[in-house]
């Protein structure tokens, strides 16, 4: 066999379409045979002449061993009877192609091989598959010579993408020789070969003992590329051991024979082990021996660029005693050295390939790492536009997107990182020298978990969505449908502290059924694992809270089905409480009963009970209601709960509706001069409106922060308002002076309690005005609030007092209908302390008001119960009192 040239060195002579696995680069089949040109030309024979019969026996001869063994060895006569034969054959009709196909040798494919003839090689292979069959040991010639020429021709292909996939060819071919056995004589360069193949495409842990497999066995010219290779390998993750590196460098150098090109090479190696072994003195030394007239010269500024910013690190986080910003002047010389650096690699390396295009992306790190983070955002974003397809320009962009969110720009921030996460599944991203798949991993999870700190939900969601198959796709959706879900939450709290929250409530809602979705899918993705139902409480819970009832229902209905340990009380309430909010309230109160059967003692039967409450109070099951709330407040619940607090709440409301109730039908028995009904209907309304006024003030005491405190405050004065209205009832009977005392005392009392409680909550009202704008139902309560204190001062005749307060309410509502009654009850204030003048000015100025006011007699009749024409004439009858 001929010597062959330093297999790094070698060029194919023979070219070729690239095949893919599977078929030859011709794209024939490795177990299928075809008719080709090939077989016509062997299964033509010529028919005129001797000399051509004689042609066609040598070449019959000659297409197989024992056909040349037996041609030698039968003498003269045999040759007649060969020549006879193809006599015969020629006046026969020509024969089939498969029945005359020679066959093929071993040597020859080796011979073909050896000489870089490619496309001849593949064609031999080919055929002595079709001769041989598929089955054939001497297959395993076959898949070594067809290992080779993947292996060789990988060299020469300029496209990573391309190159890629022919090594990954060769290394299945290579391997499957290896395991049949390479042929013999084969051995150490089909190892070499896989070995190389392996150490391209990045599986270092294979190559690695491929590669020393091979290096016991190599000749001398060629162990010296393995020893190369395998410092290569040992530098590469996973597992890097640039020990060990350094160890196979060494022995490339010391091989006998290298060009000083290669100890270029070698010595450019050398420095980057001892620059990631953090040695930075060797490693400016072994690049002083790189000539600047070598071809590694700019691959080596390169390297000199990285020790520099390594110095400039080391200085930055040194902590010995310097004067003031001496060390940030240091590190800061150091990486505009570093920046020099670069800039020279670029101007050696014109071609624009790795060095020059690696200078780029370190160029912008040091700009970053000098303050000028808008500076580095532009030389990443140039890099990126000059080599968009290029490892390099995959690194430039996930820079620019860090970049950017220096900049405080999120959005285009996020865009760049999305991008980013395209680029890394090309084939070509990975490994780099910035940083490996692991750390691109747990940075992007880092910049996601940063946005979420920031309260950048959207980008933050936007990320999640594109990270497979950088990560799985249950991790994305989980992270998806918690950043979704922290969106909705900020968006609710942002909600409740707002005047209107009407919106922001809407799209907190929008966010909750967007997490819902992601945990649905997070679920599918997990269906069979453990981890399936608790996704879909999840997702249920997520539907929920966004107001997807039906959704949630279905969910909630999963979820159960899937027989769960915990959560299945929770469940059923959820799904009761869903119901209820869709206007099924039997099938809620099915749900609860159902959850307060089967889970008597479980902490969820205390919501199932306040919510079961709610759902009778709807079908006016009052006192079923109550039994409940009272089941919640004399149970094992604690007033910590959130369903005793709400319970306590709920009974005093009830209490406060039944004195409604009986104040109402009170008032009816008296319309029908049924007086002593009425008189005991509204004793009774008496007692609920008390039994509330100690409920609601309770409930204040002990929640003065829970979202139901302005309406109990409210409820809680007007029901001691109202218990006034019990004695003033009976005083108009009462004819016995002492009793009359009695109940003015009475009324006096509850008048003064129910005062007490609405400045309180006025001046509360007030003072959380000027923090923050007021609530609907909060502003309702204020302007109440105005207008009923000088009803009460006025029911009990402190005229002074109640037109205080009739003004206070005129001046802050002045341009609402409720203004003229304000300024009507001061007329009548004025009247009973005998202020005439002082009445008719009031009214005078309230027809002054009632034509400022630009309202339509809906808003009159709604606050006032008259419309704008009939205020203009009771006005002027009142005036002419």
């Amino acid at each position: 066999m001929p010597a062959l040239a330093p297999p790094e060195r070698i060029l194919a002579t023979s070219g070729g379409a690239i095949a893919t696995p599977g078929t030859d680069a011709d794209g024939m089949s490795t177990a299928t045979a075809h008719t080709t040109d090939a077989h016509a030309r062997a299964a033509t024979a010529t028919r005129g002449g001797l000399k051509a019969r004689l042609q066609g026996a040598i070449a019959w001869a000659k297409s197989s061993r024992k056909r040349a063994l037996l041609l030698a060895g039968g003498g003269g006569g045999l040759l007649l009877l060969v020549l006879g034969s193809f006599a015969l054959v020629g006046s026969e009709p020509e024969p089939k192609a498969k029945d005359v196909e020679p066959e093929v040798e071993p040597a020859e494919i080796f011979d073909a091989l050896d000489r870089r003839a490619f496309s001849e090689t593949r064609s031999l292979c080919a055929r002595m598959l079709r001769v041989n069959g598929a089955n054939d040991p001497t297959n395993a010639t076959v898949a070594f010579a067809r290992g080779a020429v993947a292996a060789y021709e990988a060299q020469e292909i300029i496209d990573p993408v391309k190159r890629r996939r022919r090594n990954l060819l060769a290394i299945r071919l290579l391997e499957e020789a290896r395991d049949r056995g390479f042929p013999e004589g084969r051995r150490g360069e089909g190892l070499f070969l896989l070995g190389r193949s392996l150490a391209t495409v990045d599986r270092n842990v294979a190559a690695r003992e491929t590669l020393r497999e091979a290096l016991a066995i190599a000749p001398p010219e060629r162990a010296a590329v393995i020893a190369r290779l395998l410092a290569k390998a040992y530098r590469s993750e996973p597992r890097p051991d640039p020990h060990e590196s350094l160890r196979y460098n060494g022995q490339f150098l010391a091989s006998p024979g290298l060009s000083d090109d290669d100890r270029s090479v070698g010595a450019l190696q050398r420095a980057e082990i001892l620059l990631d072994l953090g040695d930075t003195d060797a490693c400016r030394d072994t690049l002083a021996s790189i000539e600047q007239s070598s071809a590694e010269s700019a691959a080596a500024s390169v390297v000199l660029g990285n020790v520099l910013m390594v110095e400039a690190r080391r200085i930055s986080d040194d902590r010995a005693p310097r004067r003031l910003f001496e060390g940030e002047a240091l590190a800061g010389t150091k990486l505009r050295q570093a920046i020099d650096a670069f800039s020279y690699a670029q101007l050696r390396d014109r071609l624009q390939e790795t060095p020059s295009r690696q200078a780029m992306v370190y160029v912008g790190e040091c700009l970053a790492r000098l303050g000028d983070v808008r500076g580095a955002a532009d030389q990443f974003a140039r890099t990126l536009a000059l080599h968009p397809t290029r490892q390099e320009g995959f690194v430039a962009r996930l820079s620019l997107a860090d970049a950017l969110q220096a900049l405080k720009e999120p959005e285009a921030a996020t865009t760049a990182y999305r991008e980013a996460l395209v680029d890394a599944n090309r084939p070509d991203s990975f490994p780099n020298p910035w940083f490996t798949r692991d750390e691109f991993r747990a940075r992007l999870v880092a910049v996601y978990q940063s946005l979420i700190d920031k309260s950048e939900f959207s980008s933050a969601a936007a990320l999640a969505e594109k990270m497979p198959p950088l990560i799985d796709a249950g991790r994305a959706a989980q992270m998806a449908a918690e950043a979704h879900q922290r969106w909705a939450r900020s968006l609710q709290a942002q909600a409740a502290a707002a005047a209107d929250g009407g919106p922001l409530r809407l799209k907190s809602e929008e966010q909750y059924r967007f997490a819902g979705r992601k945990y649905a899918e997070l679920a599918e993705i997990r269906y069979a694992t453990q981890h399936f139902p608790q996704d879909v409480f999840q997702a249920a819970q997520s539907y929920f809270a966004g107001n997807d009832f039906a959704k949630a229902i279905e969910l909630y209905r999963t979820f159960l089905e899937n027989e769960a340990r915990i959560g299945n009380s929770q469940a059923l309430v959820a799904i009761g409480e869903s119901q209820l909010a869709l206007g099924k309230v039997d099938g809620a109160l099915h749900s609860f009963e159902r959850c307060l059967e089967l889970y008597p003692g479980d902490a969820a039967c205390y919501r199932a009970r306040l919510l079961a409450a709610k759902a009778l109070l709807s079908k006016n099951q009052v006192d079923a209601a109550k039994a409940y709330l009272k089941e919640n407040i004399d149970g094992r619940l604690t007033p910590a709960s959130l369903e005793w607090r709400d319970s306590l709440f709920l009974l005093g409301e009830l209490a406060y509706a039944d004195g409604i109730q009986d104040e109402e039908q009170s008032a009816a028995l008296d319309a029908r001069n049924k007086g002593t009904e009425a008189i005991a209907r509204l004793e009774s309304a008496a007692e609920h409106y008390r039994r509330a006024a100690n409920i609601l003030e309770e409930s204040v005491q002990r929640y003065p922060e829970a979202p139901q405190v302005v309406q109990a405050r409210y409820h809680w004065a007007e029901a001691l308002r109202r218990i006034a209205k019990f004695p003033r009832r009976k005083l108009r009977d009462a004819n016995i002076e002492a009793i009359r005392l009695g109940l003015i005392k009475d009324i006096q009392t509850a008048v003064s309690e129910s005062i007490a409680v609405y400045e309180s909550l006025q001046n509360d009202l007030n003072r959380e005005q000027e923090k923050r704008p007021l609530s609907p139902l909060e502003a309702i309560v204020q302007r109440n609030c105005y207008f009923i204190l000088g009803d009460l001062y006025y029911e009990v005749g402190q005229y002074d007092e109640a037109i205080a307060a009739y003004k206070a309410a005129s001046n802050r509502y002045q341009n609402l209908p409720e203004a003229l009654h304000a300024f009507f009850q001061i007329a009548a204030c004025h009247r009973r302390m005998n202020r005439d003048a002082d009445a008719r000015g009031a009214l005078e100025q309230a027809k002054v008001i009632l034509g400022r006011i630009n309202a339509d007699d809906a808003a009159f009749l709604t606050a006032t119960s008259q419309t704008r024409a009939e205020w203009q004439k009771l006005l002027d009858w009142m005036s002419k009192l």
